[in-house]
């Protein structure tokens, strides 16, 4: 803390007689003196005041303390008004009101993590401190940045970042310089949490935020890697109906728009496209147009993961290990059978 000091515009008395040339007119200024953090235009608070005395026309200063007390308070009264002092705490308000906006912010961000980690979506980033899920970390391992690439039946797939920081600060940074579109910053072991289970995380702020992009960016940022590049221009049946499907199910506009994107789904699955086969049974396992049914999206995940797709395989296990009339052997079977090259574990 510093300090500094700024003199008031004064006044002229008569109540006085110079001691040295008899003039009876003497000019009055008050001094306040304030305390400053980093800019001395901007004081925090005041800290005294004083009054100064000067003879109008010899320039000599009286002796204050031979004054009479009821002089210096009417001279006090004179020369300072509330309305000099009000500035002196202009830092200290800015302050608090800096103070209020980052307690407002972090409220909105505490209200905004909340409700994403209840209804979870593709894509949300989630700011973990990892010294809550894992033991032996060196000192500066204290927070990890972490992604959901999928989501299935209430089931979270979640893989990590490869990198630790030391502070949160550095977490941010990270996503504001558009790292995380690296094709190699998150690792590829898959963590499966459950909607329940990212919910007790939250509760004891193991995520302590989460972030959900506007469309594909996240702080002004592209979440897309870049394309790698290629001369195929081959033609997938199918592929055009699916991605007429995803335009339908995010047109809210649209009437019926959801029976729309699951006609769309369903011509892509039968023609074979495994993205729409995927897709087709993400919507009997969220019962969107018709009833859930587990079955046929077990039917549609099998015959998508036939094609060695991976994400299908991961939805078939997920979805399968909740069902009790659902047998893994049979389809791990039906895998080998078809030549498809699976492992049950991912490593780092």
């Amino acid at each position: 803390m510093e300090y500094s000091q700024s003199t008031t515009q004064g006044t002229i008395t008569r109540s006085l007689t110079c001691s040295y040339c008899g003039s009876m007119y003497h000019e009055m200024k008050g001094i306040i003196k304030y305390a400053f953090v980093f800019l001395e235009s901007i004081p925090c608070f005041p800290v005294s005041r004083k009054i100064t005395i000067k003879c109008e026309q010899c320039h000599q200063r009286p002796d204050i303390t031979t004054l009479s007390q009821s002089f210096l308070r009417n001279a006090d009264d004179a020369i300072f008004s509330l309305a000099q002092f009000i500035p002196k705490f202009s830092g200290l308000i800015l302050l608090i009101l800096a103070i209020i906006y980052w307690q407002y912010e972090k409220h909105q961000i505490n209200l905004q993590s909340n409700y994403h980690i209840a209804q979870p979506k593709v894509n949300d980033f989630y700011h973990v401190d990892i010294r809550l899920l894992s033991k032996n970390l060196r000192p500066h391992q204290k927070y990890k940045l972490a992604k959901v690439i999928d989501l299935t039946d209430g089931i979270a797939t979640v893989v990590y970042g490869t990198i630790f920081y030391s502070t949160q600060r550095s977490v941010d940074a990270v996503i504001r310089s558009g790292q995380i579109s690296n094709r190699h910053y998150f690792g590829r072991k898959e963590h499966h949490y459950s909607f329940s289970e990212l919910r007790n995380l939250r509760s004891i702020e193991a995520i302590y935020k989460v972030e959900r992009p506007q469309g594909l960016f996240l702080h002004g940022n592209s979440l897309i890697p870049p394309p790698k590049m290629s001369n195929s221009k081959a033609y997938f049946p199918g592929a055009r109906e699916n991605s007429a499907g995803l335009a339908f199910l995010e047109a809210t506009y649209v009437i019926d728009h959801y029976k729309t994107a699951f006609q769309k789904f369903k011509k892509s699955a039968s023609m074979g496209y495994k993205y729409g086969q995927v897709n087709l049974a993400e919507m009997y396992l969220a019962g969107q147009y018709i009833k859930r049914d587990v079955n046929q999206a077990l039917y549609w995940l099998k015959e998508a993961s036939l094609q060695s797709y991976k994400p299908a395989i991961n939805k078939y296990l997920i979805v399968c290990q909740k069902n009790e009339s659902c047998q893994l052997t049979d389809f791990y079977q039906a895998l080998t059978n078809e030549g498809v090259n699976f492992h049950l574990n991912n490593d780092d």
